[in-house]
């Protein structure tokens, strides 16, 4: 079936269930809202096609070249394109829900606002790919490259990206609530604003990266690593950080009743933090800057607190038990409230 075929049978509306092109040659053919769904076209060149609008659900594209097609808009539910060239197209506010995509060249591709919900994107390679606002939930991204991806504002909550590795992406308020990143790898990512609240992050490494005003409340960093990361003002509230090394800007960040438990903090910067009552007996806080922190009903027993500034920190009714503070600046830390404390203590007379 020649092109022009193609498009008379199109134009009579005939049925493309059955219609088998595997392997045409359809390059910088206009299929502008054409209806192709379910059709073969596996190893088919789309190559610079306009599918602008088209429907393609169910249809069978592995193996096919549709790289700088524009398919934005275009309906591929449940499609097949395993192991096809996607690099440059144009795919945003598309409908993939359910796509089969291992192993798809998707680099430069731009997928923003597109429905990838329950995708399998297993193996896929996503460099450079636009996937800002993308709907990805429940989607498979296993073995998935995404360096300097932009998925700023997707949605990516519960996925399992454990032991995923992601070079310059931008996850600027993108949603990953409960997601697995348990040794994922974030080096010098943007998470600006991001969602981590309830994540686990076992182990993960965010090296270099900006979490300023981040949300990991209820987050598992047991052992990550926070080597050099920007996080002024994000949250840990509730999080457990046991072991964990926080070595970065954490000015006014909030971790009232964490868990960091032998974590370490040598140098951290964390003046005007919220660290009301957190855990930290055997934390590493040496030459750490908690000027003006607020450290009331904190347990800080046997940790390291040597060099430390504590410069007008609140120590109300802070545990430090056996803390080393040698060197530590205490000047203006004010320490536990004896009036406050009996309030807080106080319990309304039995009936």
């Amino acid at each position: 079936m020649n092109r022009q075929e193609l498009l008379d049978l199109l134009d009579q509306g005939r049925d493309t269930e059955r219609l088998d092109l595997t392997g045409a040659d359809l390059a910088d053919l206009d299929l502008s809202g054409r209806d192709l769904g379910a059709a073969t076209l596996r190893g088919a060149s789309l190559a610079g096609a306009s599918l602008r609008q088209s429907r393609l659900a169910g249809a069978d594209l592995a193996q096919a070249r549709l790289d700088g097609a524009d398919l934005a808009g275009a309906d591929l539910s449940g499609v097949s394109l395993d192991g096809a060239d996607l690099r440059g197209a144009d795919l945003s506010g598309a409908r993939l829900a359910m796509a089969r995509l291992p192993g798809a060249r998707l680099g430069g591709a731009r997928l923003s606002g597109a429905d990838l919900r329950g995708a399998d994107l297993s193996g896929a390679d996503l460099s450079g790919a636009v996937l800002s606002g993308a709907d990805l939930r429940q989607a498979t991204l296993r073995g998935a490259v995404l360096s300097r991806a932009d998925c700023s504002g997707a949605e990516m909550e519960g996925l399992s990206l454990a032991g995923q590795r992601f070079a310059g992406c931008s996850f600027a308020k993108t949603f990953l609530d409960k997601a697995d990143l348990s040794q994922a790898r974030f080096e010098g990512c943007n998470l600006f604003m991001a969602y981590l609240d309830g994540a686990l992050c076992r182990e993960a490494v965010f090296e270099g990266c900006d979490l300023t005003q981040a949300s990991l409340a209820g987050a598992d960093l047991s052992g990550a690593s926070l080597l050099g990361a920007k996080a002024r003002c994000a949250h840990f509230d509730g999080g457990q950080a046991p072991g964990a090394t926080l070595h970065g800007d954490f000015a006014m960040a909030s971790f009232e009743r964490a868990g960091l438990a032998g974590a370490d903090l040598d140098g951290a910067l964390l003046p005007n933090a919220i660290l009301t009552g957190a855990s930290l007996p055997g934390a590493r806080l040496a030459g750490a800057d908690l000027s003006r922190a607020d450290l009331s009903h904190a347990d800080l027993t046997r940790a390291d607190l040597s060099g430390a500034n504590l410069t007008l920190a609140n120590l109300h009714r802070t545990v430090l038990q056996d803390a080393v503070l040698d060197g530590a600046a205490t000047e203006g830390a004010r320490p536990t409230d004896p009036a406050l404390a009996a309030a807080e203590d106080w319990t309304p007379p039995p009936a």
